[in-house]
């Protein structure tokens, strides 16, 4: 008994260690519930002895999509203009077209559907009737002006002009009031057009929409017997 007092005696460092060793294990065993296995790390369920694991996310992760640019806004699309398709088919059908190749210049004046529409309802004929005219051929000429291509703004520089047609013998009036309206008739006819779409360009030639289908002058009306309908000035 005497040497193991001597022997703790003489070893106090060693029991000191050792007691603070057990009160710490017992201090872990403690703080981890109780549970045999060693000391836990910070209540994570692992013992010091035990290799750290990482950490699972406990949810997935939500990635926020950036946001898309947007694409620049299309520019809207222009109005529809007045519809000339009949005028079209008119100058093709009545072989006027011939006279509008590619290297010629001019000043068209192209009357909408209505126009024609209307003056058929006048001569009490179909459209299609119109174009089998004796003169629907020189009706037709009788809205160009050959060998100038006028722009509406050429035509207010004039303010007033009297240029020849291609059919030959008669005239165009085209007329640019001080309110900016464009206007145009063959002499003593009666029947004015008012431009509603200037500056379409076609080749070398300039064509303005008109409202009206221009008409030969009364007088000369006998000449034209099927084109004798009343006038109405505008």
């Amino acid at each position: 008994m005497a040497d193991v007092m001597m022997a703790t005696v003489g070893r106090p460092h060693a029991v000191t260690l050792a007691l603070l060793l057990a009160a710490a294990l017992a201090v872990g065993a403690a703080a981890a519930g109780g549970q045999p296995g060693g000391m836990r790390d910070g209540g994570q369920g692992r013992t010091l002895l035990q290799e750290a694991k990482p950490a699972k996310l406990s949810a997935k992760l939500s990635v926020t999509p950036s946001p898309s640019i947007a694409a620049p806004p299309k520019p809207p699309k222009p109005a529809a203009g007045p519809s000339i398709n009949f005028a079209i088919q008119a100058i093709n059908a009545t072989g006027v077209a011939a006279a509008l190749v590619n290297e010629t210049a001019a000043t068209i004046f192209v009357p909408v559907d209505r126009a024609f529409e209307s003056l058929a309802a006048r001569l009490n004929v179909s459209r299609t009737e119109l174009l089998k005219n004796a003169r629907a051929r020189d009706v037709l000429k009788l809205h160009i002006v050959p060998g100038e291509a006028l722009t509406a703004a050429n035509i207010t520089a004039l303010g007033n002009a009297t240029l020849p047609s291609l059919l030959p013998g008669y005239n165009l009036t085209i007329t640019a009031l001080p309110n900016g309206t464009v206007t145009v008739t063959v002499p003593d006819s009666g029947v004015y057009g008012t431009v509603v779409k200037p500056d379409v360009p076609f080749n070398r030639s300039i064509v303005h929409i008109i409202d009206t289908v221009l008409l030969p002058p009364i007088n000369a009306t006998g000449g034209w017997p099927d084109l004798s309908v009343p006038s109405v000035k505008r």
